[in-house]
């Protein structure tokens, strides 16, 4: 096969190879920049072999100036497209390192009109300059891919070509004209070729595997908000059930006993009708409006928070239950007990400690939040009970973040057995930390601690 004819060929494989990326990118609706910007490379490379397979029949102002100048910019596209597949594009970079092949391309023109092995000389070193670069570039950017890797292998062969193919036209002279049918003409030509085809193809793969990244990162969010989701819904459930158990309680008793109970007895149940369903409205309201504005997403939000008058907060949620079970709850915090951390979370840890105090402390007992060793960074709360207590290795597995059974309470209460799993999780966000200190049959405190507002 003549140089002509295989450039005519060249052209129609690239030719072709636009054709399918152009179906490619309708068929599967692709509006990936990069790719239509490849796809202006496999346009040049359709008109610069046309004109190069034209030399002698058209003006060399467009064989040999325009087409040089052509090959300039398709290798500069696609190195620039390999180099840059996974990165976002962006315009301004783009024509920030088109001086390039401007420069390339003003060096050639000053050679245009030399002899033939002049030309030779110079489009091939600048080829081999443009084809080493992009080799260099893409062995020693450590973020790149296998696919990646192995076209700059390529790469490096083509610049070694192509610097030998300078060495031979230096001393070719006749022979280096652009339609001889010289060895090592058709082997440049064939590989340069090759490799621009390899490039195609690894491009499509590295932008699938983009894509498949890109599925497997959104899988992995959409599982992240489905377990945050069921985590909001767990916390919903396990909150409510205290105030909906004190109005439950109340309904019963009123419900059964009304005919012999005092009007001032009836007014105390009402009241404290009215009060349980105020609290269950109220912290039903702040769950919700916690879920809405993180949309599903528990989000790490921290601000000043004075935790004296939040566990006056939580422990009023129980106060109906613990006066039922007769079970003293209280508080000893510094009134200026001040933490920076966020306010939703530290709330749902203290209502999840308070409420297993509660399950595990019997009749007649206590549950005191007492404050414990501060320094300037991180202050300590303690959730004290005299409840069942429990030995060292329950402790630990309560804590353990694997650990999803739940221990029945004196009541037989049963939970999700998340409570503390999530507390852990809440805690170890705001940057705190979370033990037990507890003997069977003698107790347990709780402990966690939050930064310091300072």
């Amino acid at each position: 096969m003549d140089v002509k004819t295989l450039f005519l060929f060249f052209s129609a494989g690239n030719f072709f190879t636009l054709l399918f990326l152009s179906v490619y990118t309708l068929l599967y609706k692709n509006k990936v920049s990069i790719l239509h910007l490849f796809m202006l490379a496999k346009f040049f490379g359709v008109i610069q072999w046309i004109l190069l397979a034209l030399r002698g029949n058209i003006s060399d102002g467009y064989s040999i100036v325009i087409a040089n100048i052509l090959v300039q910019f398709t290798l500069y596209i696609e190195i620039y497209c390999i180099r840059f597949a996974k990165k976002p594009f962006e315009k301004i970079h783009l024509l920030k390192f088109c001086f390039l092949p401007l420069l390339t391309s003003i060096l050639f023109y000053s050679f245009a009109y030399s002899a033939d092995h002049i030309r030779v000389i110079v489009s091939s070193a600048l080829i081999s300059l443009f084809f080493l670069g992009g080799a260099i570039v893409l062995i020693m950017d450590q973020t790149k891919g296998g696919t990646q890797k192995l076209i700059s292998y390529f790469f490096l062969v083509l610049a070694l070509l192509f610097a030998f193919r300078v060495l031979w036209a230096s001393s070719a002279d006749n022979q280096a004209a652009l339609f001889s049918n010289s060895s090592i003409q058709i082997i440049t030509y064939m590989s340069m070729y090759l490799v621009s085809f390899l490039v195609s193809i690894s491009l499509l793969l590295i932008l699938m595997e983009q894509d498949q990244e890109r599925i497997e990162s959104d899988n992995l969010q959409l599982q992240e908000l489905n377990a945050s989701k069921d985590k909001f819904y767990s916390i919903i459930a396990h909150d409510l059930r205290a105030p909906l158990s004190n109005l439950y309680q109340l309904g019963e008793v009123l419900d059964n006993n009304r005919e012999q109970m005092s009007p001032k007895h009836v007014s105390e149940v009402t009241h404290n009708l009215y009060q349980s369903g105020k609290q269950a409205y109220l912290l039903l309201d702040s769950l919700l409006n916690w879920a809405n504005a993180n949309s599903g997403v528990m989000k790490y939000s921290p601000q000043l928070i004075n935790l004296h008058e939040l566990v006056d907060d939580s422990i009023s949620i129980y106060m109906q239950k613990a006066a039922s079970k007769k079970i003293e709850l209280t508080q000893s915090l510094p009134h200026e007990s001040l933490a920076f951390a966020d306010i939703n979370m530290t709330h749902t840890i203290l209502r999840n400690l308070i409420s297993n105090a509660m399950k595990f402390t019997p009749g007649g007992g206590s549950i005191t939040v007492v404050p414990g060793n501060t320094d300037d960074d991180m202050l300590e709360i303690g959730i004290r009970d005299t409840g069942m207590g429990m030995s060292e290795s329950q402790a630990s597995k309560a804590l353990a973040m694997d650990n999803h059974l739940s221990t029945p309470g004196i009541d037989n209460e049963t939970g999700t057995g998340m409570g503390l799993k999530l507390c852990k999780e809440f805690i170890d966000r705001n940057k705190g930390k979370i033990w037990i200190e507890s003997q069977i049959n003698q107790g347990t405190t709780v402990w966690f601690s939050l930064p310091r507002f300072h």
